[in-house]
């Protein structure tokens, strides 16, 4: 009878430590849910063609960005972006981040930039002004290091890059719309 005791308590203790380690064990993925597309307005039409730029299987969990996207106008010096990062709740897009980048071109080319994981993969020259031109995009995937991807922000995103010029070169000045992409992400287990 003892040992039958034992045996249940044994058991209840082991299935309470499987059921909460298999919630910490469960792993989560950010991949692409779209390729990068262009907002709808004319403006980011007349500045972007991002139509041949897809999603495929990266490896078996993971999806990559590839393609040419297409520069239609140059890229001038003190151009600002701003990062919104959006997550579908009950059909409903809320903001859950936004972030500026007062000068891109001052990030591009450098390896010690807080962004090089995120643009070393779209062959842009390492410093602006540059032209209007094809930039091919290759295998690029999501780089996850320091985001918290767990059952709390399971879901899909959206993020939307509006560009702008910054005369000022900084976050502080005017700035004047240029145009706008977009890309569907999704945070699933894996």
């Amino acid at each position: 009878m003892i040992v039958y005791r034992l045996f249940v308590i044994f058991s209840l203790f082991y299935a309470v430590l499987t059921e909460d380690t298999e919630e910490i064990i469960e792993e989560y993925v950010l991949n692409f849910d779209s390729g990068l597309y262009v907002c709808g307005d004319e403006q980011s039409e007349a500045y972007f063609d991002s139509s041949q730029v897809e999603v495929s299987r990266y490896n078996e969990t993971t999806t990559a960005m590839s393609g040419a996207a297409k520069l239609l106008k140059g890229m001038e010096q003190n151009t600002l972006v701003e990062a919104y990062v959006e997550k579908d709740v009950s059909g409903r897009y809320e903001l859950v981040m936004s972030h500026e980048i007062c000068n891109i071109c001052d990030e591009l080319g450098k390896e010690e930039s807080n962004y090089y994981s995120y643009i070393k993969d779209i062959e842009l020259p390492d410093s602006c002004p540059f032209p209007p031109a094809e930039y091919n995009i290759k295998d690029l995937v999501i780089d996850t290091k320091y985001l918290p991807l767990n059952k709390a922000n399971e879901g899909r995103y959206q993020m939307t890059l509006n560009f702008y010029d910054s005369p000022s070169g900084d976050c502080t000045g005017l700035k004047k719309f240029i145009a706008c992409l977009k890309v569907d992400m999704v945070i699933e287990p894996k």
